[in-house]
């Protein structure tokens, strides 16, 4: 995803104050990451492991989320499924995942 921000564009009872602006971004329960957009376009990547249980429900919503008030810009949000991917480090995670869906 790409993300760009303005500081000067923040209500007035926040202007002069030091409240960092940032963007969250989550895999439902599964994780979440903060970025720090600056006022010139950069690229913000995140990855997410979500482990293999017949529990779970198949489905996650991804949620975009600027918690402090101000003004930014967001493109190109993706999510890729890496079904290439047949082994994690994760030591808990370890072992061939045919099952996953």
């Amino acid at each position: 995803m790409w993300s760009k921000a303005d500081r000067e564009q923040r209500p007035a009872e926040d202007m002069g104050k030091n409240i960092p602006q940032y963007f969250e971004i989550s895999a439902g329960e599964f994780g979440t990451k903060r970025f720090i957009p600056g006022s010139e376009w950069q690229e913000f990547v995140s990855i997410v492991t979500i482990p293999y249980c017949s529990e779970l429900p198949l489905k996650t919503n991804v949620i975009l989320q600027m918690p402090p008030a101000g003004v930014a810009w967001f493109d190109m949000l993706q999510v890729i499924e890496g079904v290439d991917i047949k082994q994690s480090i994760n030591p808990e995670l370890r072992g061939e995942w045919n099952e996953i869906r």
